[in-house]
């Protein structure tokens, strides 16, 4: 099964939309430059009623160049399952972290580094996240990567495996690049948006459906 991860959350409505109709994941954005920026007290708000009303879907918070108090601290006080490293973290970085974390890659092929990286030991998290790159921003573009080079991604080593997909997929298109990239999961914030922040709840819905009927 491909996990849905909806990035972006900035209202319990809309997380609640995404937890009720069975979306595995959630990405809380605190970077600060992001159209989708979400306060720590508020992120904490949010995922506390969410495990208040007994869903167990998991919770990241999304980070950019943050240092690692910042990150610890906010994924500690907000109860979150692990950071997603959205910047120019290093491997050394990363492994310095007292929380679980992942880092996201923008752009094809993946960095020569890429196998340094710590990986999550949960299997609810995936080992990585790819994203389309467009110069000077760090995702939340809607651009797309190229699909059929992403499905290489399942094939070569251990580092290679259990992936997000993100970049500019809507239900329209996900359950093509699901045909094509067969990812773990894969990662919408503006594809799902009635306006930036605003998640569609007929959108959504589309995507749930898709992504349940997709042929990997």
């Amino acid at each position: 099964m491909t996990i849905i991860k909806i990035c972006g959350i900035t209202t319990l409505e809309d997380a609640l939309l995404c937890a009720d109709l069975g979306v595995e994941m959630l990405g809380f954005n605190f970077y600060a430059k992001s159209v989708r920026l979400v306060s720590s007290a508020k992120c904490q708000s949010m995922v506390a009623e969410l495990r208040k009303r007994g869903y167990n879907l998991m919770c990241v918070g999304v980070f950019v160049n943050a240092a690692a108090a910042e990150i610890e601290k906010n994924v500690m006080d907000c109860g979150l399952d692990a950071a997603q490293l959205h910047g120019d973290e290093d491997p050394s970085f990363a492994a310095s972290l007292s929380v679980l974390n992942y880092k996201a890659y923008r752009g094809l092929p993946l960095p020569a580094n890429a196998n340094l990286y710590p990986q999550p030991a949960a299997n609810s998290l995936p080992r990585f996240l790819v994203d389309a790159s467009v110069a000077g921003k760090y995702g939340g573009t809607g651009a797309s990567l190229d699909w059929n080079k992403a499905a290489d991604l399942n094939n070569v080593g251990t580092i290679n495996q259990r992936f997000l997909l993100a970049g500019g997929i809507t239900p329209t298109n996900v359950a093509e690049a699901i045909e094509k990239a067969a990812p773990w999961g894969v990662d919408i914030a503006s594809g799902v948006e009635e306006a930036i922040g605003k998640k569609s709840v007929e959108k959504v819905r589309m995507l749930v459906e898709k992504v349940r009927n997709a042929q990997v």
